[in-house]
């Protein structure tokens, strides 16, 4: 990250100080290198130099809010999330991950108050897979799973591959509200239209795991294994390894936590 910076840095000495999409561009890579190296305080001032020429730029006001936060300035913080509500009260990952900061930092009540004012404000205009989601991380978990299986039945008609995020969650849901069978029953249902997602294997195994029912879990991660998807791969190599040493398989379980490290930073 050190050489990182110094090249960012460089290149925008380079840019001649003119304010360009470029200019920009670096900007936001040196203080995401700085956050790299837990370098809050830099990232912020990076920051504070962008929203100098551009203020209404709702990105930096997020990032800049969330570096403070991780530095202990609540309040400054939580003036970035209001502007960036203000400014985009339909990005719900963003606002969702706003939320995750708050509650790591010890500010979940706040979180929470701020999803329910917009799922107040905004719930008519949302799709049920949203409603499902700000349900599960207010953990309303019995209404989460009634608009996830909405979200289900009214995209059941388009492409499977468009289900996923759906079925993912609503397993979740199922989990923790202590229905391992339904949480499976939807994969397997999920499954039964498409055999090319690994995250679906995955999730299938993780929860065949929690039921005891190794020799099961470890067919499905194997499945998705083979389908090589890049960014699945580890987790289900780490899954493969503990269904091996459920079953008591030491040695297998050791080579595939060490395929597993070995994908790993």
């Amino acid at each position: 990250y050190a050489a990182a910076e110094e090249a960012f840095k460089s290149a925008l000495a380079r840019s001649g100080g003119v304010p360009g999409t470029l200019a920009f561009d670096l900007s936001y890579y040196l203080a995401a290198a700085y956050t790299a190296e837990s370098r809050d305080g830099e990232a912020v001032a990076v920051y504070d130099a962008i929203l100098d020429l551009r203020p209404k730029e709702a990105d930096a006001h997020y990032l800049r809010g969330l570096a403070r936060l991780r530095l202990g300035e609540h309040d400054s913080a939580a003036e970035d999330f209001q502007t960036v509500l203000r400014a985009t009260p339909r990005q719900y990952d963003r606002l969702l991950s706003i939320y995750e900061a708050l509650a790591d930092a010890g500010y979940a009540a706040e979180g929470r108050s701020m999803l329910t004012e917009l799922l107040q404000e905004s719930g008519e205009a949302m799709t049920n897979y949203e409603r499902g989601r700000f349900h599960y991380y207010l953990g309303n978990l019995e209404e989460a799973r009634t608009w996830l299986e909405e979200a289900y039945i009214e995209t059941s008609a388009g492409k499977a591959a468009d289900r996923v995020p759906i079925v993912i969650l609503l397993g979740e849901v199922a989990q923790d509200q202590g229905d391992d069978s339904y949480a499976i029953s939807v994969y397997r249902r999920f499954l039964q239209d498409d055999q090319s997602q690994a995250s679906i294997y995955n999730a299938l195994g993780v929860c065949e795991l929690r039921m005891g029912t190794y020799s099961d879990a470890l067919s499905d991660l194997q499945i998705g294994l083979s389908l090589d998807d890049s960014a699945q791969n580890a987790a289900l190599l780490r899954n493969m390894a503990a269904a091996y040493e459920y079953m008591g398989n030491f040695e297998i379980a050791a080579e595939r936590l060490s395929e597993y490290l070995a994908l790993v930073p």
